[in-house]
């Protein structure tokens, strides 16, 4: 009995080590590797984030290739306009208009939509200030009830409903 237990187990860890060896390994386009692509500019590590998602190898080395070179241009774009010769940032501007070909030639304009989403919800919420104030230091002593706490004040509920809620979890 034991020889036939200690067969299972000298099988299972064949089976394992013939995984591991068919798995993608790691490599340059591989999910792990890809998730840790950092550019320099934030807009872009959100448009690789969401690429990798999206699309096969061939299509992620191209994509790379066009995000270095637009990684370099957005900061010169972004240094022109700080140093005054760029004040309009039509650079900047151009280069939005560059990216969203690039990623409607792959196919994931979608991408874009969603950085757009999200920088216009960055947006609102940066400038909604006082009047979604309801609770004096939007902090609990618990983290997720924070975190609870500051969706429930972006959903869109109302100042008396925030109030009465605030008040309940606070007893």
């Amino acid at each position: 009995m034991q020889k036939l237990s200690h067969r299972f187990l000298h099988l299972f860890l064949v089976l394992c080590l013939i995984r591991v060896a068919l798995s993608d390994g790691g490599g340059k386009y591989s999910k792990s590797a890809n998730e840790e692509r950092q550019f320099r500019v934030q807009k872009l590590n959100f448009v690789w984030s969401k690429a990798v998602r999206q699309l096969e190898r061939p299509e992620l080395k191209r994509l790379e290739m066009e995000l270095d070179e637009l990684d370099s241009a957005y900061l010169a774009a972004k240094d022109a306009h700080f140093s005054g010769k760029d004040r309009d940032k039509q650079q900047l501007v151009d280069l939005d208009k560059q990216l969203r070909l690039i990623l409607r030639q792959l196919n994931v304009e979608n991408i874009l939509d969603a950085l757009e989403k999200k920088a216009k919800w960055a947006h609102e919420h940066e400038h909604a200030g006082s009047e979604n104030d309801v609770h004096h230091d939007d902090r609990f002593s618990d983290q997720r009830l924070t975190e609870l706490w500051q969706s429930a004040k972006n959903a869109g509920f109302s100042k008396d409903e925030l109030k009465g809620t605030v008040s309940r979890v606070i007893q």
